[in-house]
């Protein structure tokens, strides 16, 4: 008789064998990773393009949106290297003046009086009035009336230089009164074609600082006939609009009688290697 015997030893892996396993799984563990992190990458990417497209958006939407309420002729820029800005004086209201007949029209030529608004003002209530005297109108405490604004440069009717500004000191929805004591003695040295007047609430400046990478608003400070640009220039704290600014440009074409100014608004925006460009054109009422 013959006995049998069955093994119970099992076979194990060689070391060749095990490394030829860490080899596969390592080569498929990298075809994943590929796989979902390439994915991931373009998504967070897309996020953050977006994210500054949707900022830059804002900013300029804010800048159009205030820029259709500037007075007429109103707008500038200017440039020193590492910043770029754009000036205009926002309008509160506007309405058209009594220049005769039966009422009480306005005296041009007085430094002080008081005047019929034709068809109504609109938020006269939210005008600011202020003490008799040029003054408070030129330092931005009060609001100012304008009348026939021709242009920005010396030699234009220019509310920057005070040719054609006084202070509102009463309003309401069928007449004001001003006061230009202190000024040039003459309160507007031309009529309105249109009689048309215009109450200016206050200057506003955007200006981009590519030496911080922001673009800053500042408003509420008094008339400058030189056009103010850096901080120390206003008097007044700047507000932040957007960061990450990359780079910017602001240009401004005056109108003719035959179309309105055009203001071109360039941003560009960066974060993380990504970059985005807007561009921006609003035209400008600029009938006086």
């Amino acid at each position: 008789m013959t006995a049998s015997y069955t093994s119970n030893r099992h076979r194990g892996f060689t070391l060749i064998e095990l490394l030829v396993v860490i080899v596969i799984l390592g080569i498929g563990a990298s075809l994943t990773l590929g796989f979902i992190t390439n994915p991931i990458k373009a998504f967070t990417d897309m996020s953050r393009r977006a994210a500054l497209t949707d900022q830059a958006d804002t900013a300029l939407y804010r800048m159009t949106r205030e820029l259709r309420q500037a007075l007429p002729n109103s707008v500038r820029t200017s440039s020193n290297g590492t910043r770029v800005a754009i000036e205009f004086l926002q309008i509160r209201t506007a309405g058209r003046y009594r220049a005769m007949g039966a009422g009480d029209a306005i005296n041009l030529n007085l430094p002080t009086d008081t005047f019929d608004v034709l068809g109504g003002l609109n938020s006269a209530g939210a005008i600011v009035t202020g003490a008799a005297g040029i003054n408070t109108c030129l330092n931005g405490s009060s609001d100012c009336l304008v009348i026939y604004n021709t242009g920005t440069a010396a030699t234009a009717n220019n509310a920057y230089q005070g040719d054609n500004v006084a202070t509102i000191t009463q309003a309401n929805a069928s007449s004001l009164g001003f006061d230009n004591g202190g000024g040039s003695g003459a309160a507007f040295p031309l009529a309105s074609p249109s009689q048309r007047f215009y109450v200016v609430q206050r200057s506003v400046s955007f200006v981009c600082d590519l030496g911080t990478g922001q673009l800053l608003r500042f408003a509420g400070y008094g008339l400058m006939a030189g056009q103010p640009i850096n901080d120390s220039d206003f008097g007044v704290a700047g507000a932040l609009v957007t960061d990450s600014v990359n780079s910017c440009n602001f240009t401004y074409t005056p109108g003719t009688n035959s179309r309105n100014g055009v203001a071109v608004l360039n941003l560009s925006l960066s974060q993380a290697g990504e970059q985005v460009a807007l561009l921006e054109q609003v035209h400008i009422f600029n009938s006086p």
